[in-house]
């Protein structure tokens, strides 16, 4: 779903089992609660209009996290342990990432 100009993403009750989900170069805003998704394992919202605080949690297969290029001022990542690849770069971040995000990592 790139380059379409999307500004809102809905639920996902409908498709539960979805593995790779990439709504880049958008203008999305806001995105929806991703709990219905617990096996996805990359997430792509580069190039999007996404501000201030963002929260992801709960998704236990999660390997690639992709949110460069927005807006956002802060950014909460929890329970994400299988989290290999995190891109946050030419955002608005004002803190610190909290270091339990890399808990796993040896």
């Amino acid at each position: 779903m790139q380059h379409l100009t999307l500004q809102r993403v809905l639920g996902f009750e409908e498709v539960p089992v979805l593995f790779k989900l990439s709504i880049s170069w958008n203008k999305v805003s806001k995105m929806p609660s991703l709990s219905e998704l617990p096996s996805l394992k990359e997430l792509d919202t580069q190039h999007n209009q996404l501000q201030g605080n963002l929260t992801i949690k709960g998704m236990p297969e999660l390997t690639r996290l992709e949110l460069a290029s927005n807006n956002l001022t802060d950014v909460d990542l929890v329970d994400l342990p299988r989290l290999e690849h995190l891109d946050l770069s030419s955002n608005q971040l004002q803190g610190g990432l909290a270091m339990q995000v890399f808990s796993h990592f040896t």
